[in-house]
Formats: C-alpha cells, structure tokens, sequence
C-alpha cells in the first residue's frame, strides 16, 4: 500500500526550533503525556542520534502495523484484497500523419469505475516527436494541480520515459506543447484493441480544447490500476486511525525507553512506570482497534472492484 496520505495523519514537531505541524488527525508525538521533551535525547543510540529520530521512526513503525493489521483484519473476515495488476498501452505510434506543434496537445487517461481504493499508475510515457527538442515540457494535470517533467526529444524516434507516478484524481491529462509529433492512434477506448471494456481505464486524445476519439498527438502510456487501501484509513484519520497511530507510536517510544542500553537517569529510573504506561497503552490501544474494527462493512463500498465480500461476521486480530 502506498503511506502517501498516512504519513500526515500524526506529526512529531521539532519544539526546541518551535516547529508548527498541523496534522490531519490532530495528534502530534510530542503532546503524548509520558513524552518527556526535556529528556527525550536521553533514548537516542547510533542509528537514531536524536531523540526527534527516534520518534519519528516510532510513528514510522506504527504506520507499518497499522496498514499490514488492516489488511490481516479483512482477510480474516473473508474479505478478499484484490490487486490483479496488468499493463495497458494506450495506442500505437504512426509515421503517416503529422501533428502541428499548436497548443497543448496528447490524452487523457480516464479511470474505470467509481472505486475510492483504485489508483491509475503511470509507468511509462512514449513520445514519437518529428523534431529533435532539447528542453520539452511533458504536463501532468491531475485533479486541477498541473506537474511538468523536463525532458529532451529526440526526433524521428519514440521516446520513453519511466514515471511511475500514482494518480490521485479520476483522471489525468498528460500533454506537450510546441512539439510537433507523428501519430499515436489510440486503441485502448472503453475497450482496449476492440476488446470489452477493462476494468482499469480509458484513453482519449486532447486536442488542446476538447477530448477526441482516435487522436493521442504522439504520445502513448502505460499504465496500471493497483488498489491503495491506505486510503480507507485515511478517511477515517480523525474519527479512529489518527488516534490509533498516536497510541501505537507512543507503545514504541516507551519500548524504546525500556530496551534502551544507555546508562543515564532517565533510563534507569522511572523503568517500571513505563512498563506499566506501556500496558495500559496497549490494553487502551485493542479496544479502540477493535471498536474501529466494528465499522469496516460501513467502509468497504461492495461494488468496488478492490474487494471481493465473502459474507462472514467481523472478527478481530487483536
């Protein structure tokens, strides 16, 4: 699963450089009771030399947990992951007809579906300019935010680019300017090669103002669908998973303490009220678990094409 989205959900903030980080759950590390910032550098080792490191790592690890128990959850409730990834081509590149270098010119790749979880991943972008362009801009618009990738052409041949760029929107736009290109016609419509329709996604051309049918103005991808279940969490980062990632990060950076080596005050005393914090962390940790466990059939869309619903009641792994 991909932690793009995760990774804001709770935040460590720098407070000796009076860091503001504005989480999308709310919780920052570093409000955590048993966190003591005065003292916190007393934990850092050689792999982590700070205590700012240390607890980093902690949400890290915490991350780490949660995404691997939720995918353990549903299968256990016998509700089948998928991610039946497969390449598609968008077209083929012809010599025969020419494309004038006016406007912003290429496809559009549409998502199959509605799904929530399911991501188009660019992997590759082909171009098959007639010129040679030394400093092209290749555009990526995606959900109204436009990215540009600097690249130089060479002409008379196709071109490739390796991306893997996930896209976040239901579709993306990827387009040259000013480039004057040969033919890409496209073959992967609703349905790819006169086949039914995939369940992954569409091509159309852009002509600068509107979509066509045939037309990619000599640009053709590859591309995927790979299922992101990271993105069922983050929308449930205030109501469950932002405090379950704080809990958790806070049961590591008192394991931390616990199984520290150093020999400081801070570590030799005060060892066993961190071991009980820690259990009572962990007891307060499964119950919230299992109550955010409780709501999965209201998450899970049963026509989305990332999973497939045995009918079985919910049970937990904690």
């Amino acid at each position: 699963m991909s932690q793009i989205c995760l990774e804001g959900i709770v935040s460590v903030r720098d407070v000796c450089a009076e860091q503001f980080i504005n989480s999308s759950s709310g919780y920052d590390l570093m409000d955590a009771p048993e966190i003591d910032i005065v003292r916190i550098n007393d934990i850092a080792n050689a792999e982590y030399n700070t205590g700012l490191k240390i607890l980093k790592n902690c949400v890290r690890l915490a991350l780490r947990d949660i995404e691997t128990d939720f995918i353990s959850v549903l299968s256990a409730n016998k509700i089948s992951v998928t991610n039946n990834s497969y390449d598609v081509i968008t077209g083929n590149f012809s010599a025969q007809n020419i494309n004038n270098a006016s406007g912003q010119k290429g496809i559009v790749i549409h998502k199959q579906g509605n799904s929530g979880v399911k991501k188009i991943r660019l992997k590759k972008i082909r171009i098959y300019p007639v010129n040679d362009h030394p400093s092209a801009q290749l555009k990526f618009i995606d959900s109204g935010k436009e990215s540009v990738l600097n690249i130089a052409l060479i002409g008379g041949k196709v071109n490739e680019f390796a991306t893997d760029y996930f896209v976040e929107g239901s579709d993306v736009k990827i387009l040259l300017e000013g480039v004057q290109t040969y033919s890409s016609e496209l073959t992967c419509l609703l349905g790819c090669n006169g086949t039914i329709p995939n369940d992954c996604g569409y091509v159309k051309g852009w002509n600068g103002s509107s979509e066509t049918q045939r037309e990619g103005f000599g640009i053709n991808a590859v591309f995927s669908c790979e299922c992101d279940y990271s993105q069922i969490l983050c929308q449930q980062s205030k109501n469950f998973v932002g405090l379950l990632i704080w809990l958790k990060s806070r049961i590591y950076a008192l394991e931390e303490r616990i199984n520290s080596s150093r020999i400081n005050p801070f570590i030799i005393y005060g060892q066993e009220d961190a071991k009980s914090q820690r259990i009572e962390l962990l007891n307060e940790y499964n119950s919230k678990w299992n109550v955010f466990i409780e709501t999965i059939p209201n998450l899970i869309t049963k026509n989305d094409d990332c999973f497939v619903c045995n009918k079985s009641k919910i049970v937990t792994n904690v």
